[in-house]
């Protein structure tokens, strides 16, 4: 093998080159669970495997006892049950146990049936996300950064584009309070107007971060079980990995080494579990595309992890330590992940070479993105029934003005679709109530997302 190597097989305990890890992941984790010496993290007993395992030793056993040689191919030599008894005595050893003698019976399989199964579902849950939810303290200094953005230039632009009169009535009182709220000396006038002053100041800076702190513990949308039991089947069959901080999610034939056309990084949408979009990102890879969906916790707030430093470290991942060549990335994400993802080309050293955004059912305009010298092409996508993000004047002259003039702006409309069925999850009902989806399943709904997006990503273009 090559010197160095950073993967690993905790089922063998051997250390495995970069080539060798994707074709072990090939084999399915009920084969060879593989691990990142340098992205994953190791349990105590995952550690005392690989202290008594070693390629020499695994190799000569195979080679004694199934006449398997290092040559062989990584199926024919690692799945079949000589293989399946090496990793038994392994783990006895690391254990501490006798080492077996013989592989179990179908006869000693068949009594500890009720015990696989319990095995089987404690593995499915393991790739649930377990993440318990922030402190209520964390909660509120979340709901401070939220109102000030994403929030606050939202609500802005908002009524700016609908109830200008409104906006410029509510500027005019503030600065009216504030005036009045100046008044110095002690007369009855002055007083009152501090006083007024401070319960607004108050309202605004304390009363409303703390309700939507309390909103942001008790409103946390979990993913359904369909779209965990998703991902775990394809990590199984070696088409899913997690890594520290995000999933990837793997096209058909691809894994460790390979080389992918496009990559799509994607952050989820307000308070939602990130594993509920497993399962149509997972759709979303059938089509060639590999797809790193974001871990947000534990606020759930993309805003907070959507940073340049943070895309770049992802792709620093996969590219060298995982070794995939990606020739083109996208960024993109749902709601209010969609709209942290177009914040991103506005900060500073955004990589050029990323000119492409797809967002999924976003609630507004948060980002003057006119300066941007990358953003080239954008996608939108959202449902005739979305009762959270009522997009603003789609394709008129607002939502071009926050772009760059030469961009290209693409939008679909699922009708009948509604904001939760982006995901897999829901009800939702913060920050207002979704609605229902109508002459639609949710599956109908994912299938025309997953294939507009799929469409747009692979170089194709919506008829206007």
């Amino acid at each position: 093998g090559e010197a160095n190597p950073t993967w690993c097989s905790v089922s063998f305990g051997i250390l495995l080159c970069l080539k060798c890890s994707g074709k072990h992941r090939g084999l399915g984790v009920h084969v060879s669970f593989v691990r990142s010496l340098d992205m994953d993290s190791f349990t105590d007993k995952q550690v005392q495997i690989m202290k008594a395992g070693g390629n020499e030793q695994c190799n000569t056993y195979l080679q004694k006892e199934g006449n398997l040689e290092r040559t062989t191919p990584a199926k024919v030599k690692y799945d079949n049950p000589v293989a399946e008894f090496y990793k038994l005595k392994l783990k006895a050893r690391a254990e501490g146990r006798p080492e077996p003698t013989e592989l179990p019976t179908k006869a000693t399989n068949a009594k500890s049936s009720s015990s696989a199964s319990k095995q089987v579902a404690r593995g499915q849950i393991s790739f649930a996300n377990t993440s318990p939810a922030p402190s209520q303290l964390y909660c509120y200094m979340s709901a401070y950064k939220f109102i000030i953005w994403p929030a606050g230039p939202v609500v802005v632009d908002q009524l700016a584009t609908k109830h200008p009169i409104s906006l410029i009535m509510g500027l005019a009182g503030m600065a009216a309070t504030a005036a009045m709220g100046a008044v110095s000396g002690g007369t009855t006038s002055g007083k009152v107007c501090r006083g007024i002053s401070a319960f607004l100041a108050g309202m605004m800076g304390v009363v409303q971060p703390c309700r939507m702190g309390q909103k942001f513990r008790s409103h946390r949308l979990e993913a359904f079980k369909s779209s965990v039991n998703d991902y775990t089947k394809r990590c199984h069959e070696g088409r899913a990995k997690r890594n520290l901080g995000y999933e990837v999610l793997f096209p058909p034939n691809v894994s460790i080494g390979d080389t992918v056309d496009k990559a799509l990084i994607f952050y989820p949408g307000l308070l939602v579990d990130h594993m509920a979009y497993a399962k149509i990102l997972g759709d979303l890879s059938d089509h060639g595309i590999l797809v790193l969906l974001v871990n947000a916790e534990p606020s759930r707030l993309a805003s907070e992890v959507a940073t340049v430093d943070h895309l770049q470290r992802l792709r620093h991942e996969i590219s060298t330590l995982m070794g995939i060549t990606v020739k083109e990335w996208v960024v993109g994400g749902h709601s209010l992940g969609g709209m942290a993802a177009a914040a991103l080309f506005s900060q500073r050293n955004f990589p050029s070479d990323v000119s492409r955004l797809v967002q999924w059912a976003i609630p507004g305009e948060s980002s003057d993105l006119t300066k941007s010298s990358s953003l080239k092409s954008v996608l939108r996508i959202s449902g005739s029934r979305d009762g959270v993000a009522k997009p603003l004047d789609l394709g008129g002259a607002h939502t071009r003005s926050k772009f760059p003039p030469k961009s290209e702006i693409l939008f679909e409309t699922i009708v009948g679709g509604n904001h939760a069925g982006f995901g897999h999850y829901g009800p939702q009902n913060f920050p207002v109530r979704d609605c229902d989806r109508e002459g639609i399943t949710l599956d109908q709904q994912q299938e025309k997302v997953v294939k507009v997006t799929a469409h747009y990503l692979l170089g194709g273009k919506k008829q206007q």
